[in-house]
């Protein structure tokens, strides 16, 4: 910005006019500068202190938007749902303890001497019995089995001693069972509990079991299951349609100072209701690391965000790339702070796409609607719906563009670019019934990775990485399976260790709930 004295200014007309624009101009670029940085303060502000939810009150939608959305077809046909049979009013009393606990019956009769008639002197007979329940809790605890094998000899010295052999063990000499191995996998990468944090509970029972010992128990595990995870992969390569998304973890580098950050890769795809999820490591986030394990894959839909490690992949003539609506929506709530008045007009029309998908799975679970009548059923509703719902916001955008005052470094003008520029992926699931707006799912599997960096911090080097990729992939997919991923690691750790790899297929959680019918039967 130019800056003169009073002395200094010319006295020529013209010459101080074009002064005057000129400094002008340089305001005009400074108020946007000093705007576009409140907007990035107000976005770190909300990112630190600020909820995580990218829920937003449509009440505040049409405050900042000034006026309600016009009405248009989408908004005169409904998608009719069945209504739901009237449910028998349970009031409000508290929910009841499943009947699969077990029960501990405890007595609990008048004493003797209050067990007669105050009329007549007879002794009181039992006419029937009032149960209350209470939960009580039985603290974890570690006992210790005893193997004691009798030896047996001849008396006159002949044929040597005889001795049964030992029960087998995950390894030689192994110090703990299955279920010590089994319950530390769960602790740390289900319950996200850090090798230290487990060390002082083992404390609290008297016992002391060291963070190597425990790192090496659940290495071991790891090195068992990893024929399991490799069929896992083998059978989502199988489907047509991925899901993908990464997501950083500090990693420690052995003999080197400082850290680096590492990606975790998260591979879903859907059978029915369910989803199946696989975990995958590299030290950096190139391409290579999408190439190497989608690789082999014989193509389909690839629905991920618009990071171009992906481009490769997604240039192959056998993959479609779909876009995701969930991060497109979430640029735009994140410009709330800058401009919003705009973000909310967005925010607003994509609330009501949602909601179109929304009623698709409502009236899914109450027509229990199988998945080839689901898919026909949202395809043809999305075609005459969700379409129009598309042609609204891309025409909104349009609009901003035209406007010509939206600055591209901008919240609200990185979200219209994020959003112009993979407009085409974001289109296609409207022709395809089988796949999802978003890719929430891979979010939702991803979270749990989050979830524990926040508890472990780090991983103290690349193996750390690939081993908890390796663990990840089964409590994750007895996560979605509603499985308990304990009695599945007790269950499985004994087997793989006497199952051929060539068997894996058996040995997969999804397999094993299904042996065990945990999966619900197909509607």
């Amino acid at each position: 910005m130019i800056s003169l004295a009073k002395k200094d200014l010319p006295n020529d007309v013209e010459t101080l006019r074009n002064l005057a624009l000129s400094m002008h101009d340089d305001m005009r670029r400074m108020s946007r500068e000093i705007e576009r940085l409140r907007e990035q303060l107000q976005q770190m502000i909300d990112h630190r202190f600020g909820r995580k939810t990218e829920r937003v009150d449509p009440n505040q939608l049409l405050l900042f938007a000034g006026s309600k959305p016009r009405d248009t077809e989408v908004e005169k046909e409904e998608i009719v749902v069945p209504r739901h049979r009237r449910r028998k009013h349970r009031g409000h009393g508290r929910e009841p303890f499943p009947e699969h606990l077990p029960r501990n019956r405890i007595d609990c009769d008048p004493p003797e001497e209050e067990r007669t008639c105050s009329c007549c002197g007879k002794p009181l007979i039992r006419i029937g019995e009032e149960i209350s329940e209470r939960g009580h809790m039985i603290p974890p605890r570690l006992i210790v089995n005893q193997y004691v094998r009798g030896k047996f000899a001849c008396p006159d010295g002949h044929d040597g001693v005889r001795i049964a052999e030992l029960p087998p063990a995950l390894i030689d000499k192994a110090k703990y069972e299955t279920s010590m191995y089994a319950h530390l996998v769960c602790a740390k990468y289900a319950d996200h509990m850090p090798l230290h944090r487990m060390n002082g509970i083992f404390k609290r029972f008297g016992l002391n079991v060291s963070k190597s010992l425990m790192w090496e128990m659940v290495l071991r595990s790891a090195e068992l299951l990893e024929p399991v995870v490799k069929q896992m992969k083998t059978e989502i390569l199988q489907a047509k349609y991925i899901g993908a998304d990464e997501t950083p973890i500090t990693v420690l580098i052995p003999g080197k100072k400082g850290s680096e950050t590492g990606y975790i890769w998260t591979y879903l795809t859907r059978v029915g209701r369910k989803v199946r999820p696989v975990f995958d490591f590299t030290i950096n986030r190139s391409r290579a690391g999408p190439n190497r394990f989608l690789g082999e894959w014989k193509g389909g839909h690839l629905q991920v965000d618009q990071y171009s490690g992906y481009n490769e992949l997604a240039n192959r003539p056998d993959i479609v790339r779909v876009g995701c609506w969930a991060h497109v929506r979430r640029k735009f709530k994140e410009a709330l702070g800058g401009a919003p008045k705009r973000a909310a007009q967005m925010l607003l029309l994509m609330r009501r796409l949602y909601r179109i998908e929304s009623a698709l799975k409502k009236r899914r679970d109450a027509a229990r609607l199988d998945d080839e009548a689901f898919f026909e059923l949202r395809k043809d509703v999305r075609d005459r719906l969700s379409r129009v719902m598309l042609k609204r916001i891309q025409g909104l955008a349009d609009e901003f563009i035209a406007a010509g005052d939206i600055l591209p470094r901008s919240g609200i003008g990185k979200a219209v670019d994020y959003m112009l520029n993979g407009w085409k992926t974001l289109e296609v699931f409207l022709d395809h019934g089988e796949l999802e707006a978003d890719n929430n799912d891979v979010e939702r599997a991803i979270r749990h990775v989050a979830i524990g960096r926040k508890n472990w911090m780090f991983t103290g080097s690349e193996k750390g990485g690939r081993t908890a990729c390796t663990l990840f992939s089964i409590v994750a997919s007895c996560k979605a399976l509603e499985i308990d991923p304990e009695a599945y690691l007790r269950d499985v750790l004994e087997a793989v260790a006497v199952t051929p790899a060539s068997e894996a297929a058996s040995l997969t959680p999804w397999a094993w709930a299904e042996r065990h019918d945990a999966l619900p039967a197909a509607d």
